[in-house]
């Protein structure tokens, strides 16, 4: 079953995200799931041939050459998908 969860987020302050910042998102959701169901969380980490969840690029913030601005105050998204 596909899943989808969008997460809106707030900047507590000015901040610069490197553009490539796929390792970052994943990290978080793996985060997240690991106070919902740890058990699915080391199994989704542990996945090798496969990665069961795809995190879309932060949605939201000023896109410069290498890095997206986001100011403090300022909503972003980032959705998140998996099987």
């Amino acid at each position: 079953m596909l899943t989808r969860y969008v997460l809106t987020l707030r900047a507590c302050g000015d901040c610069y995200i490197p553009k490539s910042h796929g390792v970052f998102a994943r990290a978080v959701f793996l985060n997240l799931l690991l106070h919902i169901d740890p058990i699915l969380a080391q199994k989704v980490h542990a996945a090798k041939n496969y990665k069961p969840v795809a995190v879309a690029q932060l949605s939201g913030g000023g896109k410069y050459e290498d890095e997206i601005f986001v100011a403090e105050n300022r909503l972003v998204t980032w959705e998140i998908s998996g099987l």
